[in-house]
């Protein structure tokens, strides 16, 4: 048995001095064969995105929402779920099933909410606009900016009612916006001469 201790090569003084050495000592080929396995992205799953496809349901929530309505109250998850897995390949149903049923239960309410906020802007009076960012505000997700959104839209509505008053109850948010940003210009001034013409005689 050898008492020989095992021999390392210096390091460095730089990157290429190195990689150098691994050439020579394992050849070029498997040096970049280990180079790509060892800077090759981690391999997993893609995450699948659902919410594109489930956007029917949500504007139903959302509209149900901003008509007074409860916001979830169209359809049960599970009816949701089912619908969509009876649609795939039967070996892929379950998987389908539970993954939209978490998905459901984790962000309906959230993102039906938010697809409230959206619509609301321009289609229904400005009340509802800010009843929904209230929501929002108040979920908890993102709240920073709802926050910041709310006061953006509540200032709107101040720097109106200081311009023009009361708006209408019917207003939208985004005719409501455009109102109160716009600069009311001063009435022209009278020249002398137009004065004088609109002076009794």
């Amino acid at each position: 048995m050898s008492n020989t201790k095992p021999q390392f090569d210096l390091v460095g003084p730089t990157l290429d001095d190195d990689v150098r050495r691994l050439i020579g000592r394992y050849g070029g080929a498997e040096v970049k064969l280990a180079v790509k396995r060892q800077t090759a992205g981690k391999r997993g799953r893609v995450p699948v995105s659902d919410w594109p496809e489930l956007l029917d349901v949500l504007r139903e929530d959302a509209r149900n929402w901003l008509e007074g309505g409860p916001l979830l109250r169209a359809r049960s998850n599970r009816s949701i779920a089912l619908g969509f897995a009876a649609d795939v390949e039967e070996h892929n149903r379950e998987a389908i099933y539970a993954r939209l049923m978490r998905k459901l239960r984790e962000r309906r309410h959230y993102y039906a909410l938010v697809d409230a906020e959206h619509i609301s802007y321009s289609e229904y009076p400005h009340g509802e606009n800010l009843r929904t960012i209230r929501a929002l505000r108040d979920y908890g997700i993102m709240r920073d900016r709802w926050f910041q959104l709310l006061g953006h839209r509540e200032s709107s509505l101040m720097d109106y009612k200081r311009k023009l008053g009361e708006p209408p109850k019917t207003m939208t948010m985004q005719d409501l916006v455009i109102a109160a940003s716009t600069p009311i210009l001063a009435k022209p001034a009278l020249s002398a001469e137009n004065a004088l013409q609109m002076r009794p005689i």
